[in-house]
């Protein structure tokens, strides 16, 4: 009798391990972006230091992606910018942002959300800052007015959009 029970336990554990390693990998299958970071070609780094831009942002495969420039990789504290979206022709999900600090955000108005990263560390500049999931038409964000922390001073930063095909001003 207590050999069956010792198999029953022994094939419910089996049973149960299989069960969280097929929801694993499922979850992994549903989200192939989980494990991705997106890296600055040498082409748009070029970009962002001849423009003078403090930080840039593009937008791929259904993610907007902020990038700082090369020379502040540990020179701020907080960086606070708003993102600016049409309702009804593009969606950020915002709920499902990520970045190398500690995020938050706040609704702002109408298709307006203000993103603030705190607690930032050594920075790897090549690398995004934050990530923000979206559907439909990128071409509908736009991100403005960001500024950083250093010190006790909050300094404005200069953004520039990295997406050669999207032009903003024709919308």
């Amino acid at each position: 009798m207590k050999h069956i029970f010792q198999k029953i336990r022994k094939n419910t554990a089996i049973l149960i391990a299989s069960f969280l390693c097929a929801l694993a990998i499922f979850s992994i299958t549903k989200n192939p972006n989980l494990f991705l970071s997106s890296v600055l070609s040498i082409k748009e780094q070029q970009l962002i230091t001849t423009k003078n831009r403090d930080a840039a942002y593009k937008t791929q495969s259904g993610i907007l992606e902020i990038f700082l420039a090369p020379q502040y990789t540990n020179n701020f504290q907080n960086i606070e910018t708003t993102l600016y979206f049409k309702k009804g022709f593009t969606d950020p999900q915002i709920h499902n942002l990520s970045g190398k600090g500690m995020l938050n955000y706040q609704e702002i108005g109408d298709g307006e959300i203000k993103i603030t990263l705190q607690n930032m560390s050594q920075i790897d500049t090549s690398q995004e800052i934050i990530s923000i999931p979206f559907s439909w038409d990128a071409a509908w964000i736009l991100l403005g007015e960001s500024q950083a922390m250093s010190g006790n001073q909050w300094i404005p930063l200069s953004i520039g959009n990295l997406n050669a095909t999207d032009s903003h001003s024709n919308k």
